[in-house]
């Protein structure tokens, strides 16, 4: 019987879109992390960790590949989480943008559990808070805007939940390694 790390192998190596969103992996020679399809090179096994979410990957320190773009062509939603219904109920209220201009403790209380309780079940099932889960998310949304867009980035600050340019622009930084116009300049 194959284990997941066999079959995760398996199909990276044979770059198997029917993987895509199942799992990521990331090389630590890179320091990137990508979908199983991914057009690049084939990376050495001893040199890629494997990981159930995009956030596990960016917890643990890789940054999306600038080829396949796991974060954007990879569509999100809490089907594809396991765990509570509190998480699932949660995951979608903040993609609705709930997180944008209201608390985690608000979201906790329209859930009808603590926040330190929600925050425990993120942590447990995705390895993120609330906050980097949403902030990501956001970050998510404004690289899509800049790729396919030629809105300002001002207006892309505001469209993906951001309350200020400044906000955005350290936000975009922290997850991207770069800031969003050197980001859009590089896709051009």
């Amino acid at each position: 019987m194959k284990t997941p790390k066999q079959s995760y192998k398996k199909a990276r190596v044979n770059k198997d879109k029917s993987f895509d969103g199942l799992f990521f992996f990331g090389v630590l020679t890179t320091g990137i992390f990508c979908r199983p399809s991914c057009p690049s090179p084939t990376a050495k096994e001893e040199n890629v960790r494997y990981f159930d979410n995009i956030y596990l990957a960016i917890k643990n320190g890789f940054r999306a590949c600038k080829r396949c773009y796991p974060d954007i062509y990879t569509n999100y939603s809490s089907d594809n989480i396991k765990g509570e219904i509190f998480l699932k109920k949660a995951v979608d209220l903040i993609l609705k943008g709930y997180l944008n201009n209201k608390s985690v403790k608000s979201l906790a209380d329209k859930l009808e559990i603590s926040d330190r309780h929600l925050r425990k079940i993120f942590l447990k099932e995705l390895g993120v808070s609330p906050i980097k889960f949403n902030n990501y998310n956001r970050i998510i949304y404004s690289k899509k805007l800049l790729l396919n867009s030629d809105l300002s980035i001002t207006s892309i600050a505001f469209k993906s939940g951001f309350g200020s340019i400044r906000q955005f622009n350290k936000v975009f930084k922290d997850f991207i390694s770069e800031s969003p116009s050197d980001f859009r300049k590089s896709k051009k």
